[in-house]
């Protein structure tokens, strides 16, 4: 039943990708692979219970410290997928070109002896949508995680590198040959790699619908409307997961977003040492009793500096200064 969704997409009479397969060893495997079909992506998929638990990566994976790259959960691989290269004919699910970009074993980050309790640690991590685990690659290497991520539709996870010693600060994707033959996806294709065509991101299928939210949502983002644009993206992502142009913008704005809600953190701590500031003066003038708070009080609200609640809001710098960095932060949000 594992596998019955894989079964109804593919004609094995057309296609020689495996049916089945079994493990006959202790150690769970991992395989990736790049596959080139009507877009470039890497398969990455884990050995649990007989199968290949798999997830599309659009970017691929990463070795560099916490670098998040979106990974959108499909349907479970037979487990003798983990040797498959070559290509996948047209007209068929997935028609194109496939790799064996990296593959090794595996393990949980929690210590377990058995085969069978590795498993369940790994299946009782993916049911609850987190998995922390060891890769023993030829090219990853270390602690990774897969968490899923509901701001990226039903489907969408997070695959990222864990701090440990195995971290790098380059791309691991520019290895680009198979671990297995040697070969680079554009010399299985009889491409040479310089002059080779890169393939649009979409499907024509896509495509047609990329008008309903893609181009909305690059207008909103134009527009400087980034809660619209987020919405657009989003609902974009839900229909074409595995879009990493729509992806790539999004996490922009999120990253303006933060910069935008971290300046005014900064100012908002800033303004604890303006209230103590004002404290302190109105004590040496007044003395200790209940006018400091009131006298503080009314001196922050007097020079606008507070809400009309009293929630305190810019930093203890001249007036003119406070007005420009209220300036500088709300632009942020917009470069």
């Amino acid at each position: 039943m594992a596998l019955e969704a894989y079964k109804q997409k593919r004609s094995f009479k057309k296609t020689s990708e495996p049916t089945g397969g079994k493990s006959a060893s202790e150690k769970l495997i991992f395989v990736v692979q790049k596959h080139h079909a009507s877009h470039l992506h890497y398969d990455f998929r884990l050995e649990m219970k007989g199968v290949l638990k798999s997830w599309a990566v659009p970017k691929g994976p990463s070795m560099v410290e916490g670098e998040k790259h979106l990974a959108i959960l499909v349907e479970d691989h037979p487990y003798d997928y983990k040797d498959f290269e070559g290509k996948i004919p047209k007209g068929n699910y997935g028609a194109g070109t496939v790799i064996v970009w990296d593959n090794g074993t595996y393990e949980p980050v929690e210590k377990a002896k058995t085969k069978k309790e590795k498993e369940h640690l790994l299946l009782k991590g993916f049911y609850s949508g987190s998995l922390a685990f060891k890769l023993h690659g030829k090219k990853l290497k270390g602690v990774f995680s897969l968490k899923k991520d509901v701001k990226q539709g039903e489907n969408g996870w997070s695959l990222t590198k864990e701090e440990d010693s195995y971290t790098l600060s380059t791309d691991i994707t520019e290895k680009d040959e198979s671990v297995v033959s040697g070969e680079t996806i554009e010399e299985l294709e009889g491409v040479n790699k310089a002059s080779a065509i890169v393939i649009p991101m979409q499907s024509k299928e896509a495509r047609r619908d990329v008008p309903n939210f893609l181009e909305q949502a690059k207008e909103a983002e134009a527009q400087q409307e980034f809660k619209s644009a987020e919405k657009l993206y989003k609902q974009h992502l839900n229909k074409h997961p595995i879009d990493e142009f729509a992806y790539n913008r999004l996490m922009i704005i999120y990253r303006k977003q933060k910069m935008y809600k971290d300046e005014l953190a900064i100012i908002n701590r800033a303004i604890k040492a303006l209230e103590d500031f004002y404290a302190k003066r109105a004590q040496k003038r007044v003395g200790k009793n209940n006018k400091i708070k009131t006298l503080s009080n009314n001196l922050i609200k007097s020079l606008g500096l507070a809400d009309k609640k009293g929630n305190a809001l810019y930093e203890p710098e001249p007036l003119p200064t406070w007005k420009k960095r209220k300036a500088v932060a709300l632009k942020k949000l917009h470069k």
